[in-house]
């Protein structure tokens, strides 16, 4: 599947997902794109999967379910961290 830039027309390219948040997005059916034009530069997400699609896919659900475990796990250890130090 051959996507264009929405601003300039030109063919794009997949960006690596780096950060965490970029990471649930791809689990998501998103995926991170740049513009190979050096002039536009665009860089944004494509949906390139429906939600009905990403569900049915088993691997994506396990692999959201994952992402979101995650999260909390992470999100309660900096909250017990910095908490514990005010204490």
């Amino acid at each position: 599947m051959k996507f264009r830039c929405p601003q300039c027309g030109s063919k794009l390219r997949k960006s690596r997902t780096k950060t965490y948040k970029e990471k649930v997005q791809k689990a998501l059916g998103t995926r991170p794109f740049r513009c190979m034009n050096k002039e536009c530069n665009w860089r944004g997400l494509i949906k390139i999967k429906s939600f009905k699609e990403i569900i049915s896919n088993s691997e994506s659900k396990y692999k959201l379910l994952f992402a979101i475990t995650i999260g909390i796990i992470l999100s309660y250890l900096v909250y017990k961290i910095f908490i514990g130090f005010t204490k």
